[in-house]
């Protein structure tokens, strides 16, 4: 099976090389030829909202524009995400003039901003969010409202999220060790990395333990949420074609740090691994 999943593997490296390259022959128009609204944290934005002390918590960012054409003004919205209902509420929060502009909210005015039928401190779950955005009015009388593509999302703070969430602090350079697999993983990878991409969100240098072969890595972002482990939906540099969910045996081990990853590939894994199960610990060098 190592023989088959290596040659696939060669060939995602030739579907992304081959889209790199036809990006190259027809370039898409630039973002840079309009404008985008960047919300860029302050020293004092804690991140996300801490569920085990709500008073620590704070937003506080720049609003400014990215992009060649003249912004007259940003409508900021703030979005609240329901974990538990899955139902969303979005309020229209201030409209900016004069860029950039600081914007600070304390967690007391933020959550005052929404009725009290939609949340409350006393309501707040972990797992919920608030997201903040905004849509761009331009000098041409142009009104943008999103619809931003994945990699524009993936490159500029065009959003800003904030999980209620407790303090986390995964990153770090761990040894990975094999527990159980589908004997197409190899027994330990050294000096792997975890790095913090935001407040509570990381991503893994390797989620596979090379089941690819030859040092093939698949980086994987994931959540940590009070210590329960979320997979992203998809993997980073391949989608869906590589993509796991975490089994309720992911867990932190809040004495040694150690961090155990109990994964499984979903029905869109490519490559005969759609059902595989992976068990590995990540213990800090």
């Amino acid at each position: 099976m190592k023989t088959y999943i290596r040659y696939i593997a060669l060939g995602l490296l030739t579907i992304v090389t081959g889209s790199c390259e036809d990006e190259d022959k027809n370039p898409l128009p630039p973002f840079t030829r309009s404008s985008i609204p960047v919300f860029l944290q302050g020293d004092t934005d804690t991140g996300f909202i801490n569920f085990l002390d709500f008073d620590a918590s704070a937003l506080s960012f720049n609003v400014d524009k990215l992009g060649t054409e003249e912004v007259t003004a940003v409508d900021v919205w703030l979005q609240f995400n329901n974990s538990q209902t899955g139902e969303t509420e979005t309020i229209e929060y201030t409209t900016v003039t004069s860029l950039p502009q600081a914007v600070t909210l304390s967690f007391s005015e933020l959550v005052a901003l929404f009725p009290h039928d939609v949340v409350t401190a006393d309501t707040l779950s972990l797992g919920d969010s608030f997201v903040v955005g905004g849509n761009l009015q331009l000098a041409d009388g142009r009104y943008l409202d999103g619809g931003y593509s994945p990699s524009v999302v993936a490159n500029d703070p065009v959003y800003l999220t904030y999980n209620v969430a407790c303090a986390s602090d995964l990153a770090g350079s761990y040894d990975f060790t094999l527990v159980s697999g589908s004997d197409e993983e190899v027994a330990s990878l050294p000096n792997e990395q975890i790095v913090e991409v935001a407040p509570g969100y990381y991503e893994i240098s390797d989620i596979s333990m090379d089941i690819f072969g030859g040092g093939f890595k698949v980086k994987y972002g994931f959540t940590d949420i009070c210590g329960t482990l979320i997979a992203d939906e998809e993997s980073v540099d391949f989608g869906p074609q590589i993509a796991v969910t975490f089994n309720p045996g992911s867990s932190i081990d809040p004495l040694t740090g150690e961090i155990t990853f109990d994964l499984q590939y979903t029905s869109s894994s490519c490559c005969g691994l759609a059902g595989l199960r992976t068990v590995f610990k990540a213990t800090p060098r």
